[in-house]
């Protein structure tokens, strides 16, 4: 939301297709002017509009670079996947942090 000389709108962002779409953007200071993306958009810092991330990605800093997926997903190199690549295995972080910390004992 932003305000409009005491009126409060929506943040209104003009993403690829130049459609304008509410929702996208969910902290703004004018209709066009996001500093904030939802959930699965990332900010085009010159033109402070919100993009797509790629698929399965909920938090992506570029559309080629998430750094979260999708419940169920698996992060290699910036994509997210259905399945570990070939060669990988699924890390657990609690598990990791654990088995860490016996080696250090």
């Amino acid at each position: 939301m932003y305000d409009n000389s005491g009126e409060c709108r929506n943040c209104m962002v003009q993403i690829d297709n130049g459609r304008i779409v509410e929702g996208i953007c969910i902290h703004c200071v004018s209709a066009r002017q996001c500093l904030e993306c939802a959930p699965g958009y990332f900010l085009l810092p010159k033109s402070n509009m919100c993009k797509k991330c790629s698929s399965y990605c909920l938090r992506c800093v570029s559309s080629r670079d998430c750094v979260k997926c999708e419940n169920g997903k698996f992060l290699s190199d910036g994509v997210c996947s259905e399945k570990c690549l070939d060669g990988m295995l699924i890390l657990i972080e609690s598990f990791y942090r654990m088995n860490q910390e016996d080696l250090f004992k």
